[in-house]
């Protein structure tokens, strides 16, 4: 695991890093806890660590949410108190959300509602949007929406996305935090690199997106 972006890459965090993969960080909002993805126990699990310098973490430490398969990722809600994730501990790929109170995790519950083959949720800072990425062809991303933050979310499809997909990949979204911007990975031109794209209202589609070249390594 690395911090930086684009060509400026940051120093190796030796106290996160194996000799196996270790991917998907999500920061918590207070930046002091980190979790991420890694294969390191041999399933793909997740892992705390916290902070203890500016580019420094403790030895990281595997979360008691995770369950025998896969579970990966991780993506923190904008207030810290939940964390989204992938898991396949249901048999398929579904997301899970766990509740973070008093530096504790509670039990996961999976958003059913959603149908299986979902990956990567992100969600948006006022909770009531939920974009992911399909893990079968055409590999796209995919919204939910509820009407408050505790109502059920309600599957739209790509609606709101039409300008983003395409016959290629895109997946990996990510909100700036007034919503109305995301970032996401995409194969459009061969290989993956990093787009984004914005909308003039939370109820509007996003608009075609454009390169971000700081992002993208050459």
């Amino acid at each position: 695991v690395r911090p930086g972006l684009g060509h400026e890459r940051g120093p190796r965090l030796d106290s996160l890093a194996s000799n196996d993969e270790d991917w998907s960080p999500a920061l918590h909002p207070d930046g002091d806890l980190l979790v991420f993805e890694s294969d390191r126990g041999g399933d793909s699990d997740l892992y705390l660590a916290m902070r203890t310098g500016p580019t420094s973490f403790s030895a990281p430490v595997p979360l008691a949410i995770n369950a025998n398969g896969n579970d990966a990722a991780p993506s923190w809600t904008s207030d810290g108190a939940a964390l989204y994730f992938t898991s396949d501990r249901g048999g398929t790929d579904q997301i899970w959300v766990a509740a973070f109170i008093n530096s504790s995790f509670g039990a996961p519950t999976v958003i059913a509602e959603i149908a299986d083959g979902a990956w990567g949720p992100e969600i948006a800072p006022d909770h009531l949007e939920l974009i992911y990425t399909t893990t079968s062809s055409p590999f796209d991303l995919r919204r939910a929406i509820r009407p408050t933050p505790t109502s059920p979310w309600q599957p739209v499809g790509s609606q709101g996305l039409e300008q983003i997909n395409t016959n290629a990949t895109e997946g990996w979204a990510s909100f700036g935090s007034s919503g109305r911007l995301i970032h996401f990975e995409t194969t459009r031109r061969g290989i993956v690199e990093i787009f984004t794209a914005t909308r003039s209202d939370l109820s509007q589609p996003f608009t075609s997106p454009m390169l971000v070249d700081e992002l993208n390594m050459t």
